[in-house]
């Protein structure tokens, strides 16, 4: 087993911050184009879903990167909070 230090997770929990903030920002782009092309419900979903498999590729992403595919709860905190 691997050890980890305080800085290495401070600096997880910041890029976990930041990964968070530019998923806010990307679904607020999807709910900008719904307000301005008016979606049914079924363009809604699948908006919904294609969002959700975009956040979980990059959440596997950034645990492959800065913890070895563990999941940590400090970083999944971190995506809440950015």
């Amino acid at each position: 087993m691997w050890e980890i230090s305080l800085s290495w997770q401070v600096i997880s929990f910041l890029y976990a911050l930041a990964v968070g903030a530019s998923l806010a920002l990307f679904y607020d782009f999807f709910r900008s184009i719904r307000k301005e092309k008016k979606c049914n419900a079924v363009a809604v979903f699948f908006q919904d879903v294609f969002f959700w498999l975009v956040a979980t590729f990059i959440t596997f992403i950034l645990l492959i990167a800065r913890c070895n595919g563990e999941i940590r709860g400090y970083v999944l905190i971190g995506e809440v909070f950015g």
